[in-house]
Order: C-alpha cells, then structure tokens, then sequence
C-alpha cells in the first residue's frame, strides 16, 4: 500500500492511553495513512492489540532500564531524533510526528497536503508563544532534560 504520508509517535507504558484514542481517531481520519509507533518498554504482546485499533500500523520496540520517570520521559521526547532519519531512509513520502496525546478529529486531507508542500514545519498554539527576553519565560517549568521553555514555541525578537 502506497502512503501519502507516515505519521509517527513515541509510547510508554504510561501513555497507552492516550495512544489507544490516537489510533483510534486515526483509524477513523487517516484510515489508509501508515502510522509507526515505536513503543517503549511496552509488552510485545500489546502490539496485537494496537493493530485492531489501526491496520496499518507499523510498531518498533525499545527496552531500556531507566533510573526514574522523569528519563524515561526525556527518553520518549527524544527518541524523535533517531526515528526521523531512519524514516526518512524507509519511506519516500513526507513523515509527521504527532504527540501521543493527540487526536484526529477531522479528515486527514488538510495534513496530507500541508505536510507534502514544506519540508520542515511546526505548528504551534497562538497561547503557548512567549517573548524570550520577558520575565515570564524565567518561569517557563523546566523540561525532562532540563531545558527550559517545556511545552512552548518561543518567539525570539530579531
């Protein structure tokens, strides 16, 4: 089956739900869209279960022993950066990272095009853009690695 698009994301254990009403929005929005999940430390035999959520569904896993939550968090938000290239190398076609506390609600045509007209995009909330150089980003939370801005796009001044 030729895909229009590959629409990826990252999984623990902890965000299995989250991930079942994806695929399940996704099944009924982006049917024939592939979707690669790779689920980390994640029990293999829940893969026959996701499927049933989403048919084409293609599910890599990663087992790592982590010391505590918060890495195993860093581990997940970054484990974009090695899925990208390798992607990339498999498929010829555009590829779209979605959060996993994401949901499809509407036909996945829109995204499709958006995706196959620019090479690199970020879309953002308008609520979540901050001034860099404004005390309200000295209290942005701190994300899992440490750095700052979790959760928001900041707009830098030029």
């Amino acid at each position: 089956m030729h895909n229009k698009i590959v629409v990826c994301t990252v999984a623990s254990n902890d965000f299995m739900h989250y991930l079942e009403r994806l695929l399940a929005s996704a099944n009924k929005y982006i049917v024939k869209e592939l979707l690669y999940l790779v689920l980390v430390n994640v029990d293999e035999q829940k893969a026959g279960y996701l499927k049933k959520l989403h048919k084409n569904l293609e599910i890599s896993h990663d087992f790592v022993k982590f010391k505590n939550l918060e890495e195993q968090r860093g581990y997940c938000t970054n484990r974009r950066a090695t899925l990208f290239p390798k992607l990339m190398e498999i498929y010829n076609t555009p590829i779209v990272w979605v959060d996993v506390d994401s949901l499809f609600v509407r036909n996945g045509l829109e995204m499709i095009e958006y995706a196959k007209e620019y090479d690199l995009s970020i879309i953002y909330r308008e609520n979540e853009k901050i001034k860099a150089e404004t005390n309200k980003s000295k209290n942005i939370t701190l994300g899992p690695l440490g750095t700052p801005f979790f959760n928001v796009f900041p707009e830098f001044n030029k």
